[in-house]
């Protein structure tokens, strides 16, 4: 019996001793709609100085934008403001919005509708 209450506490020890893995928090905004040619502002609130990745999920789109990586301020906000290209052909502008800490990521994807 003691050796099973020994053995209880041991492992409840071990497991109050674990490290916590904490969720990175990221809230996204990003307008719901806009035109083609219409300017756009992407931003993320996140803990402070973190790194912040965006990508616009068509082919070479995030090049073309220059979308560039940036770390959050001290307040946990970035930011990023492009133009739709007059040319966007899709119906949708999907955006890939990524947090990291140390080796953990945190992405979100939402799409802006695109209006002719």
């Amino acid at each position: 019996m003691k050796q099973t209450q020994f053995l209880l506490a041991t492992i409840s020890a071990l497991i109050v001793a674990l490290p916590v893995s904490a969720k990175i928090s990221a809230t996204v905004d990003l307008p719901a709609e806009a035109k083609r040619g219409e300017s756009v502002t992407v931003s993320v609130k996140t803990e402070p100085k973190l790194k912040c990745k965006i990508q616009a999920q068509d082919a070479g789109l995030t090049q073309v934008l220059k979308l560039t990586d940036q770390d959050s301020d001290s307040t946990g906000n970035a930011s990023w403001k492009f133009d739709v290209p007059k040319d966007y052909k899709a119906d949708e502008l999907p955006v890939i919005v990524t947090v990291s800490k140390d080796k953990e990521e945190e992405k979100v994807t939402r799409s802006i509708k695109v209006k002719k």
